[in-house]
């Protein structure tokens, strides 16, 4: 992320670089279709982090960011009158019948009744306007109107460890999530795709583009105690640097299968491959063909 991509001050660049927990998200990503912040995308978030309250206390201060980068302010508390809110007719039969005192102080009013109406109650008490009752589509999306519901990070933690652990096709790990899951599932298969692509990244070893930085790499491997692949590494005047490798396994073969102590069906021959391109390289490799009993 650079400061100047996303118009933002040193300081403010600095404070998400030093600050684990911050989630950066651009100006489209975090309003709605209409223009306008979506809240209800920043609450979701907060709520994907239940039931940590750590983590859910990190993520309220990681939106809090957002909302003073963006400049953007809530609106103020005001407490909400009888001409505000839609009177929940059943609620004051109720205490009328056992709470009387209750009915004349405060008037009941009614909330969608989602699961979160606790929430929703707060938020009516503290600001005048309408209640969200839907989550909004993704700020950025551009083919899909319907409602964006952020997965919960523990869905996708096991989506990882299923991929790392199986080493199944992504959508075989998506119909086992949705089987064995109580509820809880990824979204699609392209989720799953992506989780898979990020662990096979994490397992490749990524090029610096310097030859200087991999020959080091090389010499570093050499001195490790638990290395067996690496070999040697020869550097001459004015010539490639180049590269032996093989394990001690391989070596044992060679006598095994190779000379003459061998058993006929056994025995194989020792032959020098081509030396063909492998990326940037140049690669000659020594095989032998081993009989499968």
């Amino acid at each position: 992320m650079n400061s100047q991509c996303v118009n933002m001050p040193y300081a403010t660049y600095g404070t998400y670089s030093s600050t684990a927990h911050y989630q950066f998200f651009c100006l489209q990503c975090v309003t709605a279709g209409s223009g306008s912040i979506n809240y209800a995308a920043m609450m979701s978030r907060i709520a994907a982090r239940a039931p940590d309250v750590n983590a859910m206390r990190e993520q309220a201060e990681s939106e809090q960011q957002l909302l003073v980068l963006y400049n953007v302010t809530l609106p103020d508390v005001c407490p909400p009158t009888s001409d505000n809110v839609c009177v929940h007719q059943s609620s004051v039969q109720l205490l009328g019948d056992h709470c009387s005192w209750l009915a004349k102080q405060y008037i009941p009013a009614s909330v969608t009744g989602d699961g979160n109406c606790l929430f929703r109650a707060v938020s009516l008490a503290l600001y005048l306007g309408r209640v969200p009752t839907a989550v909004e589509s993704h700020g950025n999306a551009t083919k899909s109107s319907g409602e964006y519901v952020r997965t919960r990070p523990q869905v996708l933690d096991a989506v990882v460890q299923q991929v790392k652990a199986t080493k199944d096709k992504p959508r075989k790990v998506y119909k086992r999530q949705h089987l064995d899951g109580d509820g809880d599932a990824p979204r699609n298969v392209k989720q799953v795709t992506n989780a898979a692509q990020c662990v096979r990244a994490e397992f490749q070893t990524k090029s610096s583009g310097n030859l200087a930085d991999e020959i080091q790499t090389l010499l570093t491997r050499l001195l490790s105690d638990d290395e067996d692949f690496v070999q040697g590494v020869q550097c001459l005047l004015r010539r490639s640097p180049s590269v032996v490798l093989f394990t001690q396994e391989q070596i044992n073969d060679m006598p095994m299968f190779c000379c003459s102590a061998a058993s006929g069906n056994m025995r194989s021959v020792l032959a020098v491959d081509r030396t063909f391109n492998l990326s940037s390289l140049f690669v000659t490799v020594t095989v032998l063909g081993i009989a499968r009993s």
